[in-house]
């Protein structure tokens, strides 16, 4: 399964070893990585690789994410330097206000992973958005660089920053059903994966259940006891497979032609790739 149902959020200063985390049943393991603690970084490093490596090849590991926060692009560079390693598949950034910065993010990508040998592009990114400003240009992020494989969203704090009110009641609002059918909406069209960050204000068991009502694909959480219900509840269910499959199946009846087929080839796309990404 590489839908990145659960995502379960680590921060490495407040991890001191055994990476029990592997164990957790999570699609991927994201590390939050602050930059002001060099010698965190270094030690994180160092026993995070061994882990891995340490592991069976025949145990399944999660994808390993790193998590970063744009302050200083110099500052993230140097970072990207010092933790970027071929069993990192993809690097989440917070903190994204504009396109310069997601395609200044991928030229540095792509040089590391130019000079050490590895395959362009593999690494992926997702940015993360945690203000108003850039839902407003979405697309222009989105379509910036090919590297971008998802987004991650904090409603709660794009509800704060637009109305200064608290938000407690802010998954009801008329606002927030707006900023989310946007980025369904994108998201679904092209393919990505749309991740919310957990509320801390709702129970375990609703956030992940509106999540998957409206058209998430994953969630973010620092939240391990979550895991299995966020996974139940976000695997797609047999229905959706089932339309999935009778699409695919109606378009290969026609050998590819759009004569006939009642659909489009966006839908046709979609219906492909929730199948691709629910295969064991």
């Amino acid at each position: 399964m590489n839908y990145l149902r659960s995502n379960l959020l680590v921060d490495i200063l407040e991890s001191t070893g055994g990476f029990d985390y592997f164990s957790a049943d999570a699609d991927a393991v994201v590390y939050q990585i602050r930059q002001r603690d060099e010698v965190a970084v270094t030690s994180f490093r160092d026993r995070f690789i061994k882990s891995i490596e340490d592991r069976s090849k025949n145990t399944p590991t999660p994808e390993i994410h790193l998590r970063l926060t744009i302050s200083s692009f110099e500052q993230l560079r140097i970072l990207l330097e010092r933790v970027l390693h071929p069993v990192v598949s993809c690097v989440w950034v917070s903190d994204i206000s504009n396109a310069q910065q997601v395609r200044d993010l991928d030229v540095e990508i792509r040089r590391i992973e130019m000079r050490s040998g590895w395959i362009p592009g593999r690494i992926r990114l997702i940015p993360e958005f945690d203000s108003g400003h850039p839902v407003q240009i979405l697309e222009e992020i989105l379509g910036s660089v090919d590297r971008i494989s998802g987004v991650c969203v904090d409603l709660e704090r794009i509800y704060r920053d637009i109305t200064f009110r608290d938000t407690s009641d802010s998954f009801d609002s008329v606002l927030i059903a707006g900023v989310v059918s946007r980025l369904v909406i994108a998201a679904s069209y092209l393919n990505l994966r749309l991740i919310a960050v957990d509320s801390l204000t709702s129970n375990e068991s609703s956030f992940p259940e509106f999540a998957a009502e409206n058209g998430f694909s994953g969630v973010l959480t620092a939240r391990s006891s979550e895991i299995a219900y966020i996974n139940q509840s976000l695997s797609p269910s047999a229905s959706q497979l089932e339309a999935a499959d009778s699409l695919v199946s109606e378009w290969e009846k026609h050998d590819g032609q759009e004569i006939g087929l009642q659909t489009n080839i966006e839908r046709l796309v979609r219906a492909k790739y929730l199948l691709e990404q629910s295969e064991n």
